[in-house]
């Protein structure tokens, strides 16, 4: 991005009163970081029902009663009504904790 294009974008923003100085740079620096996001570390990768419930060794009915005993919390998608997963790291806990069959 241009830096006249960020001049323009921190011009209206100041100019705005509603938002104050710690706002600004964080808005700016969201800005200028767009599309550069790191990787996500392999334990906080999201996996579906099906891909927990082979990693469990379970019917992915099995994983859904896992949910609702409170043993695994299931992840919902931003803006999405049916889309979720589960954290690797607490189907992980899970098999580590004894819960695979």
């Amino acid at each position: 991005m241009q830096t006249t294009t960020i001049d323009i974008i921190n011009a209206a923003l100041r100019a705005d009163a509603t938002v104050g100085p710690a706002d600004r740079t964080g808005m700016l620096d969201g800005i200028r970081n767009w599309g550069r996001h790191e990787a996500a570390p392999e334990q906080d990768r999201i996996i579906k029902r099906s891909e927990a419930a082979r990693l469990l060794g379970r019917h992915p009915r099995s994983v859904d009663r896992l949910v609702a005993q409170g043993l695994l919390r299931k992840v919902m998608f931003p803006n999405r009504q049916r889309a979720s997963g589960f954290r690797l790291s607490e189907v992980d806990a899970l098999i580590a904790g004894g819960c695979r069959e």
